[in-house]
């Protein structure tokens, strides 16, 4: 009777660690999407400053999360990119454009739409930003 007993508080300690840890993940995954809207709001905004720390944050806990080649972290990357590109730091932007794009052609092969259609994964776009350094792209 003993061991059928602490079988069974076993099994509620199993049970209860599993529940604890799935509040655990949905917490830190609800924190990421607020921190993915802040900086989505802040950028559309123009609040390219206050958007930067926060978007950092972002990344290390993405990083942190799920690791440097998950789609999740190649996304907050590139929020991080947009951010400073918009600050005319391309020298720090490009770097983590072309990260994003290497982690998405891996993940979803080069002819994905997801792919495809980012801004950074045309070559044009590429030499925009490395022709202007210190100048501003965006039109008037």
């Amino acid at each position: 009777m003993g061991l059928g007993r602490s079988r069974l508080a076993l099994a509620f300690i199993a049970l209860f660690l599993v529940a604890w840890l799935s509040i655990g993940n949905t917490q830190a995954t609800n924190d990421l999407a607020a921190l993915s809207r802040q900086v989505n709001r802040l950028y559309g905004q123009g609040k390219y400053a206050e958007a930067i720390p926060i978007a950092e944050r972002y990344v290390a806990l993405v990083r942190g999360k799920y690791g440097e080649n998950h789609l999740e972290y190649a996304t907050a990357i590139l929020w991080l990119a947009l951010v400073k590109e918009e600050q005319d730091r391309y020298a720090e932007a490009e770097p983590l454009y072309n990260r994003s794009l290497a982690i998405r052609e891996k993940a979803l092969g080069p002819e994905h739409p997801d792919v495809v259609h980012l801004p950074m994964a045309r070559p044009h776009y590429r030499c925009r930003l490395l022709s202007f350094p210190g100048q501003s792209h965006r039109r008037p």
